[in-house]
């Protein structure tokens, strides 16, 4: 299969990684389960293992009550209602075999890790096989397995790892729905029910539902422009209803139960506020805590004055803040919230490694606007590269709006890392006689 190829049935799709069995891929989820082992313990032993205070404050205590049949509370005995359910049911399992056999529980979420990371290669290079060509496979495969920031996110049990796999996974849903050119009742519940669940693991998730609306809309778009009748709008709209009825039965239950558990409305979790007043102050700390990391002086004084003042406590107080803000001191808040949307896309909460990610980033981020640029060409692909690229701004939004760091961009820098390649693809083929077009003529080449 050649870029822009347009495949319509499931037969054809099978057929763009048909020498591809269930073996092989297989095979080759060991061989990444493998590598990610070997990156994980690397990156481990030179900067720490990466435990994020949400891990040991509240997803593994509250993993190891469920395990011991508590159910879902945290250790003071209160609904465990920080954050969605999600993530703590995963880390459930891990904990009921540590619990029985003695293992260490950071061993086994290490391993449960590297598995869900190595599954989550496996089917971006069966999306990116069937999408883009062999080629392009082995091409993302490589460049996501080697990618800096993904890996030394690999050496943390951070909530990112888990939603990613079920954003590939979502991915890959849409990805066929978009190349039948058919939304249908089955791809729209399984895009509903993934979405669900992963909003059940990170709240943000649920943005991801306007994105896969747009998928179906556009996959149904060459049947209602042959026969533009009601009837066939109404086929057109109604995969997105489905969408929003199997999104909406996943995540309900938990909303419901929260809300009557804590005595007033839930939206997915508590902490909403708190994450967003942390945002507003980055910066507000001492130099040694933000080392050499970038500030602007008008956003460190934004910062100082949001540390300053008493802490809100709903979301609703927060915005009224932020409105009085830009209108005493405009300048200010621009500046804070421009800070925020740059560092997005490097910053940590340690402010350790910022100014060498930033680095790295602007080589990766400029084979990616490559690739999504090549990602257009020929026809049935648009469609891909726009739900790629919605769901990343969307997770930009959000990700400006609390603590603007690179670890929640994570998801969306996944899927955008597959397409990079397709730049210097596009641009071998029309140097055919350089040793890296031959190779990648032998990666497209059955073996």
């Amino acid at each position: 299969m050649t870029t822009g190829q347009v495949v319509v049935d499931d037969q054809d799709i099978h057929q763009g990684y048909g020498d591809l069995s269930a073996l092989r891929l297989m095979g080759l989820w060991g061989l990444l389960f493998a590598g990610v082992l070997v990156i994980g313990i690397g990156f481990s032993a030179s900067l720490g293992d990466g435990s994020s205070t949400d891990y040991t404050s509240f997803y593994r205590p509250v993993a190891e009550r469920l395990a011991a049949g508590r159910g879902l509370t945290e250790p003071s005995g209160d609904p465990a209602l920080r954050y969605p359910p999600g993530y703590a049911i995963l880390l459930t399992v891990p904990a009921f075999i540590s619990r029985h056999t003695g293992i260490g529980l950071d061993g086994l979420v290490f391993l449960f890790r590297a598995a869900t990371v190595s599954l989550t290669g496996v089917v971006l290079f069966v999306l990116h096989r069937e999408r883009y060509g062999r080629r392009a496979g082995w091409a993302g495969l490589l460049l996501w397995f080697t990618y800096p920031v993904l890996a030394w996110m690999t050496a943390g049990p951070i909530v990112d790892v888990p939603y990613t796999l079920v954003l590939a996974i979502t991915a890959l849903v849409a990805s066929r729905t978009l190349l039948r050119s058919r939304a249908t009742t089955r791809s729209a519940a399984t895009l509903g029910a993934l979405i669900g669940v992963g909003a059940l693991i990170r709240p943000n998730g649920v943005v991801v539902i306007i994105p896969a609306a747009l998928a179906l809309w556009w996959a149904s778009q060459s049947d209602v422009r042959s026969d533009n009748t009601p009837g066939e709008w109404t086929r057109a709209v109604a995969p997105i209803g489905v969408l929003v009825v199997a999104a909406a039965a996943i995540t309900l239950p938990w909303v419901i139960w929260s809300s009557v558990r804590r005595g007033e409305f839930v939206p997915m979790s508590t902490n909403g506020p708190a994450t967003i007043r942390a945002g507003l102050e980055v910066g507000s700390g001492r130099d040694e805590e933000t080392g050499t990391t970038w500030i602007p002086s008008a956003a460190s004084d934004f910062a100082a004055r949001a540390a300053r003042q008493p802490r809100p406590d709903t979301t609703g107080e927060i915005m009224s803040y932020l409105v009085h803000e830009s209108r005493s001191h405009p300048g200010e808040t621009v500046a804070m919230f421009g800070m925020k949307s740059i560092r997005s896309w490097y910053g940590t909460d340690s402010f350790r490694w910022d100014n060498l990610i930033a680095v790295v980033q602007v080589v990766y981020l400029a084979l990616i606007v490559w690739g999504v640029a090549r990602s257009r060409d020929g026809p049935g692909t648009r469609g891909y590269t726009a739900f790629v690229l919605t769901t990343t701004v969307l997770f930009w939004i959000t990700c400006v709006a609390v603590v603007s760091i690179v670890r929640y961009m994570v998801p969306v820098l996944t899927l955008l890392i597959w397409l990079a390649p397709l730049g210097p693809i596009s641009w071998l083929d029309h140097h055919p006689g350089s040793r890296a077009a031959r190779a990648l003529r032998w990666c497209d080449s059955p073996h």
